[in-house]
């Protein structure tokens, strides 16, 4: 970790100092003095800038970048899943039961997904009508 962003910020100091350098040739940051003397200012010129520079675009554009990155979890891949229970193939057997698990359990393990369960309406429709039958049936019971 310590040397991923060691290179990483070595890369973005890098980066800004040609920049500046580069700029401050072509704006014509020169003085009297010889060719190699103006060299020299703008060289530390554009070390001194850098030095400022690259902590700060590292830990407000860098790093959140990063972790961000980080955070993202992708499944990819072809997933065998049941076409009747849907429950998701884990294992190389796919006639093992171990090796077959519900899907929603499969998505918490290998994701940041959490899930709340519920009813679509075309179940919601399907459960009240089986609900007001279990009354049906068990009031019937009752008074028998």
């Amino acid at each position: 970790m310590y040397r991923a962003s060691t290179k990483k910020f070595t890369v973005v100091f890098t980066v800004i100092f040609a920049a500046e350098f580069l700029i401050m040739y072509l704006i014509g940051h020169q003085r009297e003095d010889s060719f190699w003397e103006n060299l020299k200012i703008m060289l530390i010129d554009a070390v001194a800038l850098s030095i400022l520079v690259a902590p700060v675009l590292y830990l407000f554009l860098v790093k959140p970048l990063e972790d961000s990155l980080r955070e993202i979890k992708i499944l990819k891949g072809l997933m065998q899943v049941c076409c009747v229970c849907k429950k998701v193939k884990t294992g190389e057997n796919s006639r093992n039961e171990k090796d077959w698990i519900n899907i929603d359990r499969y998505l918490q393990e290998n994701s940041e997904i959490l899930f709340s369960h519920g009813y679509c309406p075309e179940c919601h429709k399907k459960e009240m009508v089986k609900l007001e039958e279990f009354k049906r049936k068990k009031s019937g019971l009752l008074q028998g």
